[in-house]
């Protein structure tokens, strides 16, 4: 049968690395864990050096985006050829990006990768970290990275498989903000941006849902429905049913020890459902319905109840301050309540009650990023 490529991303602390772990797990898979991050910085970059655009990231949130649309992204991605250079330029930046590198041992593949069509250079980076991983004989290769939901149209299209999970906003700013250890996400990022970039990956499940080669599911129910999730996880990828012990027994990393989670909070060995709804005690109720005014029709698409009503006004803003006092230097200290955010905040639940007429096209994208996903949250306000 023929090989399976496979992306796994979603949203940080959104369940991926426990994704990831369960996949590698299955007898037919060699899943890498953040192995070449770098290789889809690179090829955002290019693209917005192409259209002399500047962003905070490459990889952003996308609310909001007017000087380009999915379909420009995409069709850049189809032309990209990365060249000798290129391809010493990512293990030179991969050999830089300490925090962000978790498999290390593909700078060994620095003189084995050949430059090519960018689909190409992915799917030879697929097989080369697999094989050094001893999956040689593995059916999927696969890589986990997370915020990469942008490159789903692409990848998809051209063949590659890609799972996203999702997981309930309250929950992820607790295990992102609230911490009581390090969860190596970097610098802190203002509330609201964290929100967004949560809404875009749910946005791209809603829009993709059902497509060929997509596939999306809740870290709740992967913890909790283990062995339901994995057998659609399977169906999904071609190959057999789950070892029955995957589902029971401890986790082992791609070393072959005993993977002890990355929580926030503390090690738990094998699959816990201790922090689902740990927002309950950990979130302030100012930053809780502030969460649940921004992600409001997101999380009802989601099948995440909320604990208030989800309202939209001024009350919830002047009552929200930030997680945490530092704020990343790439970020103006007032990001998550400077007026015009909040405006464009405030305009864009609007929009979800008007006539669907009453819209462009351009702003359905603006601000929903898909039309097929306006559509559905407009069906849940």
């Amino acid at each position: 049968m023929a090989t399976v490529h496979l992306l796994v991303t979603g949203c940080y602390r959104s369940g991926t690395t426990l994704l990831e772990k369960l996949l590698h797990a299955h007898p037919s898979a060699c899943i890498a864990s953040q192995a070449f991050p770098v290789l889809f910085f690179m090829a955002k970059e290019a693209f917005l050096e192409s259209r002399q655009i500047q962003r905070r990231y490459p990889l952003d949130h996308l609310f909001g985006e007017s000087e380009y649309s999915p379909a420009d992204w995409t069709a850049f991605l189809e032309n990209y050829e990365m060249t000798s250079q290129d391809v010493q330029q990512l293990f030179d930046r991969l050999e830089q990006y300490t925090d962000g590198l978790w498999t290390p041992q593909v700078l060994q593949l620095r003189d084995a990768l050949k430059p090519g069509a960018f689909a190409e250079v992915l799917q030879r980076l697929l097989q080369l970290t697999s094989e050094m991983l001893g999956g040689r004989q593995a059916r999927v290769w696969g890589d986990k990275e997370i915020l990469c939901e942008e490159y789903i149209p692409f990848l998809i299209q051209q063949g590659t498989r890609v799972v996203v999970s999702v997981r309930d906003p309250r929950d992820m700013i607790t295990s992102l903000d609230y911490r009581e250890r390090d969860n190596l996400t970097g610098g802190h990022r203002p509330l609201l941006y964290s929100l967004r970039a949560w809404r875009k990956s749910l946005a791209y499940c809603l829009a993709h849902e059902g497509t060929a080669n997509f596939h999306w599911l809740r870290y709740e129910d992967l913890v909790q429905h283990t062995e339901r999730e994995l057998h659609r996880l399977a169906e999904f990828l071609e190959v057999e049913p789950f070892p029955d012990q995957v589902a029971e027994g401890a986790i082992y990393g791609q070393d072959g020890t005993q993977w002890l989670g990355n929580s926030s909070f503390q090690d738990q060995p094998g699959i816990a459902t201790g922090s689902i709804g740990r927002y309950r005690e950990a979130l302030p109720e100012a930053t809780l319905r502030y969460i649940e005014a921004l992600c409001f029709p997101e999380m009802v698409a989601a099948g995440y109840p909320l604990a208030g009503d989800g309202r939209l006004d001024d009350s919830v803003v002047q009552s929200m301050s930030e997680p945490r006092s530092e704020i990343h230097a790439k970020f103006p200290a007032d990001y998550s309540y400077a007026p015009h955010r909040i405006e464009d905040e405030l305009a864009r639940r609007t929009m979800l009650a008007a006539p669907r007429d009453a819209l462009t096209v351009e702003q359905k994208r603006e601000w929903f990023l898909w039309e097929t996903a306006y559509e559905r949250l407009r069906a849940k306000i």
